[in-house]
């Protein structure tokens, strides 16, 4: 089965997960009062089977420990229709973009959403765009998509917008994203190009 399919078809996994007492309170260290997202990035091995061999996380967002070993299990779990190679099933390594809803009022999260894709390694924050003083006020996001390279650099970044952002914005999102730098996805062994895929917001206020 081909890449993009396997990140569509994780991308609508849910898994839901009650923290431990130890997760809870590593959860609620400047807790805020309403449910939040946070993201996790690993790397994963997927069997021939569809199967978790193995699993690392990634400290590209850093996390409590109690936390992440709540969510270890969970992922562990996982299952995807396997990666295909020469027509046969093969084993498939990626990065893996876990997206966790938290309720705090509840001390409990549950993983909202699953996406297979190339595992960023280095990351670029956009510039903040010269604004005009007459800029309109508002919450703008700007999604950024690329094809990783068997050797992990982004090449042919596309945008899609949100509420009608500065073009300085996007102009920034598109050479930061452009800079990143990926663990490519491989199967059995060999480099393959994937797709990644990441969001930018700015507020004006």
């Amino acid at each position: 089965m081909p890449i993009h399919a396997l990140l569509t078809l994780a991308s609508a996994l849910v898994l839901l997960l009650q923290p431990t007492a130890a997760a809870a309170q590593a959860l609620s260290k400047g807790a805020k009062e309403s449910d939040y997202l946070v993201t996790v990035w690993a790397a994963a091995r997927f069997a021939a089977d569809g199967t978790v061999e193995s699993l690392r996380f990634s400290t590209v967002v850093e996390h409590p420990t109690a936390f992440l070993d709540q969510v270890r299990p969970v992922l562990l779990r996982a299952r995807i229709p396997p990666a295909e190679h020469e027509g046969r099933p093969a084993v498939l390594d990626t990065g893996m973009r876990v997206t966790i809803s938290i309720s705090p009022a509840q001390q409990s999260f549950r993983i909202a959403n699953l996406s297979l894709q190339p595992l960023p390694l280095r990351t670029f924050s956009p510039a903040s765009p010269e604004l005009q003083h007459d800029s309109t006020p508002g919450r703008f996001t700007v999604d950024a998509s690329c094809v990783v390279s068997i050797i992990g650099r982004c090449k042919d970044v596309s945008l899609q917008s949100q509420g009608n952002p500065p073009e300085a914005f996007r102009r920034n999102v598109r050479e930061a994203f452009g800079r990143w730098e990926f663990e490519p996805q491989r199967v059995n062994g060999q480099a393959i190009e994937g797709k990644a895929k990441m969001g930018f917001q700015l507020v004006i206020e």
